[in-house]
């Protein structure tokens, strides 16, 4: 634990944005593996309506996430997967759980913030818009995802079984 300690790292990255990485096993390997995953019916119009003109289908493509997966899995590697539904219901246990998993101490102080912007959000203004106005995790509405366009819908659709997979090792609560 005392090493986990001094030598943990989080990083939060689109799965996309680390595609290089994932062709070194070494690399994928060198780190302990955690997974945020969301179904992909609320991160694609979700993407498209924050970048409509930079968005692509790579951007929103599960695949690295699953390529990550599968590399770590294969390797005997334990990847302990959160759904971000899960973790905006139950913060508490899923943060417990997850830090539990993760073999550092669990910090339940982080669940609530100040409301604002940090300074070093303002490059990613747009994809922090929702959480700089709130002081902690809202949970999500039982409504369904928004409508979907027919190119997005076949996004969505190519993605879901991906998804899928990966939320078949999510953490259970």
């Amino acid at each position: 634990m005392e090493e986990n300690k001094k030598n943990s790292v989080f990083v939060k990255e689109i799965a996309y944005q680390i595609g290089p990485l994932i062709k070194s096993k070494k690399a994928v390997l060198s780190f302990k593996g955690s997974l945020l995953i969301r179904h992909p019916a609320w991160v694609v119009p979700s993407f498209h309506r924050v970048w409509p003109k930079k968005f692509s289908e790579e951007m929103v493509s599960y695949q690295a996430l699953h390529d990550i997966f599968a590399i770590m899995q294969d390797a005997g590697e334990r990847v302990v997967v959160m759904d971000s539904h899960d973790l905006r219901n139950h913060p508490e246990k899923v943060v417990s759980a997850w830090c539990e998993n993760m073999g550092i101490p669990a910090r339940l102080d982080a669940l609530t913030w100040e409301r604002g912007m940090p300074e070093d959000w303002h490059t990613w203004a747009e994809w922090f818009k929702r959480t700089s106005e709130s002081t902690g995790f809202i949970p999500t509405s039982a409504k369904s995802p928004p409508p979907l366009s027919e190119k997005l819908a076949k996004i969505v659709d190519a993605n879901r079984p991906l998804y899928h997979a990966l939320e078949a090792h999510k953490l259970q609560l």
